[in-house]
């Protein structure tokens, strides 16, 4: 197992994973340690060597079979009988009669060799195309090893970005909740818009404990294949390439994965066995010729007949000619024609399959390219509408839900930029796979675009800490806004919509000119698409704002 290991790794490339030492565990760390932890690689690998150990089975029914075998033993003989001869002129004499004790032994050489048998011929090349196809399938699983590997690493690194939008927005939506608060309690705003930034304020922690939650997940995913539960994984740079699929023409890379795919030649040398199969079973209708030959010899003491002391020697030839045998070999030979029909069809889903897998990789590493290009455009103009939706609060044009929605827009742009390019690469990935192409080589070239010091680790994060998190936030809400009088009970929530609803409709109807409100703090987004996001100082209370309920009147 060792040998075929080693030979195969070798073939890839696999035992020169050089690269320069992380501070962190990086994609070359985390695949090493999968070669040698997974336990369906590893059942790959047994299987590869016992399908290998078929050739010299098969092979040496066809070779000299030789056997020997020896006996001795102690007689203790009495014969009553005899044997009387009769001596003319003389009385009779009975010869063998009495009591002998005498020792015997005999040694026999066996020697048979195949001249005709057809049926092992056929088992022989059955055995080799199983061994082939096994080595086919180790390959095939060696790659999807590296592609399951690289998948499940960049699943961890794309929910731990996803954690970090989700709380770099959350403290920006809370900034705007603090400055909502305090207008709130001077008598600047109603407390509707304090309502609004506490609802998306609320929606975001229960967004940050499912991204949490999913980290832990991934990571867990990740140990299933490695057998270790990683804390900090080297994360992806802030610029990553974007590498068009040479040849650009998936007919090109169709025809390649035809050729290579590694799993359909795992199910070609499959068809191929069983075909040799069906010969090996129609061979029980012919007849087989051995060559035999012998050597016996025999020692033994006084006995009724004397002594014996003799060698025999025979060779010979045996056909064997299979007349009848109640239709066993019909039978035989139309289930391995069915079998043979199986794999053939087996082969046939395999090739479209990877035809299928070829086309879609190619397309999808050009659109993952497009769409990181097009992220990271809306990122920029996320950002620019934001900016002026905070512009417009400034000056009454716009409400606190239009900037808190700009504001959500933005970090879902960001949070799709991270998500294209992590799918980008994984796509690269599988079409490599589809085309059988895929080494070592290849993810080194991947590795090269981590890095251990651009974004936040969250090596201490568990459901225990989330679940200690939560409880804090609850709380700090409830003491936050009962220090302020506010009221976040389901009754005197749906009050508030209620008279939001009404002010709305009186707005509608007469259509005051409304005085500018003061603006709440709008902190900073976080930056992973190079796209900065303006933010609000303090203003103070405009004297105009007199539209704007008091606390009393608007509980």
């Amino acid at each position: 197992m060792k040998k075929a290991l080693f030979a195969g790794l070798t073939s890839l490339g696999l035992l020169a994973l050089s690269s320069p030492a992380l501070a962190l565990n990086n994609l070359l760390d985390v695949f090493q340690q999968a070669l040698v932890s997974d336990p369906s690689f590893q059942a790959t690998v047994a299987s590869l060597e016992s399908t290998k150990e078929g050739v010299p089975i098969a092979r040496s029914y066809l070779l000299p079979q030789l056997t020997t075998q020896a006996n001795g033993q102690r007689n203790w003989l009495t014969n009553r009988a005899g044997t009387p001869v009769d001596i003319p002129g003389r009385a009779p004499v009975v010869f063998g009669q009495g009591q002998f004790d005498f020792n015997y032994g005999q040694y026999q050489v066996n020697l048979t060799q195949s001249v005709f048998d057809y049926a092992l011929w056929a088992g022989l090349s059955e055995a080799k195309y199983f061994s082939k196809s096994a080595d086919a399938q180790y390959t095939a699983a060696l790659q999807n090893l590296m592609a399951t590997t690289a998948t499940d690493y960049f699943n961890v690194l794309s929910a731990e970005d996803n954690l970090r939008y989700v709380e770099a927005e959350k403290k920006a939506v809370y900034q705007q909740l603090d400055q909502a608060r305090q207008q709130y309690k001077v008598g600047v705003i109603a407390i509707t818009n304090v309502y609004q930034a506490q609802a998306q304020y609320d929606s975001l922690l229960s967004q940050e404990i499912a991204a949490q939650n999913n980290v832990i997940n991934q990571r867990e995913n990740l140990r299933a294949v490695t057998g270790i539960y990683y804390n900090d994984l080297a994360s992806l740079k802030s610029e990553l390439p974007l590498i068009m699929p040479v040849p650009a023409d998936p007919n090109v890379w169709v025809k390649i994965a035809t050729a290579q795919n590694w799993t359909l030649i795992s199910q070609q040398f499959n068809a191929a066995a069983y075909q040799a199969n069906v010969h090996q079973q129609f061979a029980g209708h012919l007849p087989t010729v051995s060559a035999y030959g012998s050597n016996v010899g025999t020692k033994a003491g006084i006995g009724p007949g004397g002594r014996v002391n003799q060698t025999e020697n025979v060779v010979g030839l045996q056909l064997n000619f299979p007349v009848f045998q109640g239709g066993l070999v019909t039978s035989q030979t139309k289930q391995a024609k069915y079998q043979y029909q199986n794999a053939l069809a087996e082969m046939e889903q395999t090739h479209r399959q990877v035809i299928d897998d070829t086309h879609t990789s190619y397309n999808d590493v050009v659109s993952g390219i497009n769409q990181v290009r097009a992220d990271k455009q809306s990122i920029l103009s996320n950002a620019s509408s934001l900016k002026s939706t905070i512009e417009g609060y400034k000056v009454g044009t716009q409400t606190m839900l239009d900037v808190l929605q700009a504001q959500q827009l933005l970090y879902q742009a960001e949070q799709q930029f991270s998500t294209d390019e992590y799918s980008y690469i994984n796509a690269t990935i599988a079409l490599k796979e589809a085309a059988g192409t895929l080494s070592i080589n290849d993810l080194k070239i991947i590795n090269n675009w981590l890095s251990t010091k651009n974004k936040e680790s969250y090596s201490s994060l568990n459901i225990t800490t989330i679940q200690q998190q939560a409880e804090k936030n609850y709380n700090a809400t409830i003491r936050a806004n009962s220090e302020l009088g506010i009221d976040t009970s389901e009754k005197n929530v749906i009050k508030a919509v209620n008279q939001m609803q009404m002010q709305t409709d009186q707005m509608d109807q007469s259509e005051p000119s409304v005085a500018p409100a003061a603006a709440p703090v709008v902190g900073p987004a976080p930056d992973p698409a190079h796209a900065a996001v303006p933010s609000l100082a303090p203003t103070s209370p405009s004297p105009t704002a007199t539209t704007s309920p008091t606390p009393g009147t608007t509980n």
